[in-house]
């Protein structure tokens, strides 16, 4: 998606704003860091131009993840809220620039239906736009999430501060893994890929918004 999306947004005003975040704090492992890693993290953080300073300047900063259960968002969450408070930084400015998007596995419409952000107490602290959903084919879900191959590893706390991680991978997994992502870029910088962005973003309900018909327009400008 990142792929797709940074061919079809190359060449606008708009390409510089999607960024990849190399991190993974998924369950437990992303939780109870000793001070070292505690500072290496936010080392980490910080070089991506997400202190608490930096949060508190500029445009609204979103998060975009596959979620499952949501523990990642979770424990980022926690970092970061726990950093703001060590900072002293003004939360009451933060808390509106925060906004977290989760891509979900596709389920039946229900008022059953068990959804993430419901079960986590943490994004009660945040105003209810902040928490968004995009949900897609279940088949297309789980590629995304269990079976697509990756450019890298992944970044545990087991390699935050692992010099080779800067090196990148020769595996045959990993060549077929960048092949792909090449293509993608490809892909999305071509006028068909672009038109059809711009064609669904004119459904959406924001789509009279000036930011929407702002990016619509530089997608269709680009073909």
């Amino acid at each position: 998606m990142y792929d797709l999306l940074s061919g079809a947004l190359a060449g606008t005003a708009w390409q510089d704003r999607l960024r990849p975040l190399p991190l993974s704090l998924y369950g437990y492992d992303g939780q109870a860091f000793n001070p070292a890693e505690l500072r290496q993290l936010r080392t980490n953080l910080t070089a991506a131009g997400l202190a608490p300073a930096d949060l508190m300047r500029g445009g609204p900063t979103v998060f975009v993840d596959l979620v499952y259960q949501g523990s990642t968002f979770g424990n980022l969450y926690a970092v970061l809220r726990e950093w703001i408070d060590d900072d002293r930084a003004q939360w009451d400015v933060i808390r509106r620039q925060l906004h977290f998007v989760g891509i979900t596995w596709r389920d039946k419409t229900s008022p059953k239906t068990w959804r993430w952000q419901q079960s986590a107490a943490w994004t009660g602290e945040l105003p209810a736009s902040a928490i968004r959903n995009v949900s897609l084919d279940g088949r297309v879900w789980s590629y995304f999430g269990n079976i697509q191959a990756k450019t890298a590893r992944s970044f545990r706390r087991t390699r935050w501060n692992d010099p080779d991680v800067a090196i990148p991978p020769r595996s045959a997994q990993a060549r077929f893994a960048l092949a792909e992502a090449t293509r993608l870029v490809e892909r999305g910088r071509t006028p068909e890929i672009r038109r059809r962005i711009a064609d669904r973003l004119e459904r959406e309900p924001t789509s009279s918004e000036r930011w929407s018909k702002t990016l619509q327009q530089a997608l269709r400008t680009k073909n």
